[in-house]
């Protein structure tokens, strides 16, 4: 026969349940968060990055940022012109949080008399930080401090807790070989980066101290170019620094002079259809370079760069935001060329565009054509260029055998009508009106083209 328990008994048994529920919960935590920097599918080339940077003392020079640092600064080539050892501390899609979580990391072990912050409109303009530079960093970052630190700093701005605490659900290695990668990868990121080269993506090449280098695209332009920079329209000209954008800058600058370096800021060139395309692009880095100027951070913007310091390197990118190597050379060459001026107390200033509407003028170029359906179940052809040139179009049929025939020659208007022979391409040529035809710049449209099915493609 039970005795029933009296009220104590009762009490004490619920104790026990809700501390075996804590110890679980505790326990279950603890498995997940290392599971989340342990087992999540590591970068090659973030781990090599990282890695490289940890195993350093000798850095004089480092360049800080995403994917425009590891592919446009050329520290061979830095070294050479400066005689300063640089590195570039960067990571795929890592905004400010993650450019202040990376240089902390590195001064644990380096002293650098430099740090040169580059960044681009798309890197401040939202003060969040990816997932995707979360995962690439995270698994090789030290002390878990670190770690707190760069989580609260991400969630502070996105609150997205749950995805960048459980980031194993969605990049958990999806294999044995991804999951002896990944053990590989973590425990030594070079010899790692060497047995699986076969799986970083074409064109690209880990040479070390953080510098990926592009191989140029054999068919020139890139076609892409051609398709993803639709001309946005304007909502205003004046595109403000956000608050958080400006308490992570000034927490990033508090972190470097703590360290007694100099901080530099850069603001690296996109192809010239962002600029021309995105009304945002040029008005929100005229804010980060006013802010500067407030403040006295030295900063130069090569996007504004004069023809006399660096020449358009808009045939070096092989999408709107990277270059192969031979572009970041020359990217790389003229930064010295700046730095190695200021550095001797010259003024630098006339070698740049002041402000974006003398920039502006100094375009006379057409980056890419697009057609729209018009009323009458037509064609419109438009462009991106520069505010002040008229373009023209021609419109050439193109048969299944190469064959071209002229439908429309050059003309400033912007109308076709759909109907054309055969089940080939609709080209679409365009050029400024009075210069010659750059024949990177067209597009092809199939017959059987249905402009609602080609929108549900970007």
């Amino acid at each position: 026969m039970n005795t029933p328990l009296n009220e104590n008994d009762l009490k004490k048994r619920n104790l026990r349940g809700l501390l075996r529920l804590f110890l679980f919960g505790v326990c279950f935590l603890l498995i997940l968060v290392y599971a989340n920097f342990h087992f999540i599918e590591t970068d090659l080339i973030s781990g090599a990055t990282v890695r490289e940077m940890q195993s350093r003392d000798d850095i004089e020079i480092a360049f800080v940022g995403s994917s425009v640092v590891l592919f446009h600064f050329n520290p061979a080539i830095v070294e050479e012109e400066t005689g300063l050892t640089s590195y570039n501390c960067a990571i795929h899609s890592a905004s400010l949080q993650g450019d202040i979580t990376l240089i902390e990391e590195m001064f644990k072990t380096n002293s650098p008399r430099y740090v040169v912050l580059a960044l681009e409109p798309y890197t401040f303009n939202s003060a969040k930080e990816s997932l995707e530079a979360e995962y690439r960093m995270a698994p090789f970052l030290t002390g878990a401090k670190t770690l707190i630190d760069y989580y609260l700093s991400t969630t502070r701005t996105d609150h997205r807790y749950l995805d960048r605490a459980l980031l194993i659900r969605d990049m958990k290695p999806n294999s044995l070989g991804g999951i002896i990668k990944t053990y590989e990868t973590r425990r030594d990121a070079s010899q790692a980066i060497q047995k699986y080269a076969d799986r970083i993506k074409p064109g690209e090449t880990y040479l070390g101290s953080g510098y990926i280098r592009h191989s140029p695209d054999p068919e020139g332009l890139h076609s892409d170019l051609r398709v993803i920079m639709y001309r946005d329209e304007s909502d205003g000209d004046y595109y403000p620094l956000l608050p958080d954008t400006i308490s992570l800058l000034e927490q990033f600058r508090s972190s470097v002079e703590a360290h007694g370096a100099s901080l530099i800021l850069i603001l690296c060139p996109n192809h010239t259809s962002h600029p021309l395309a995105v009304p945002s692009y040029l008005p929100y880095s005229q804010s980060m370079m006013n802010y500067c100027k407030e403040q006295g951070i030295p900063c130069f913007n090569f996007q504004y760069a004069k023809p006399e310091l660096m020449p358009c390197l808009d045939d070096y990118f092989y999408d709107v935001y990277h270059m192969c190597g031979e572009g970041a050379d020359i990217l790389t060459r003229t930064f010295c060329r700046v730095f190695t001026a200021w550095q001797s107390g010259e003024d630098v200033s006339d070698l740049f565009y002041p402000n974006a509407w003398m920039y502006q003028d100094s375009l006379h170029c057409l980056t890419n054509t697009w057609l729209w359906p018009d009323d009458e179940n037509g064609f419109v052809a438009d462009s991106n260029h520069d505010w002040y040139s008229i373009p023209e179009y021609k419109y050439v049929y193109v048969d299944e055998d190469g064959t071209e025939t002229l439908l429309k020659d050059y003309t400033e208007d912007t109308t076709l009508d759909a109907e054309y022979p055969g089940k080939g391409n609709l080209r679409v040529y365009a050029r400024i009106k009075g210069e010659a035809q750059n024949p990177a710049v067209y597009f092809d449209y199939p017959a059987d083209f249905s402009f609602a099915e080609r929108m549900l493609d970007f």
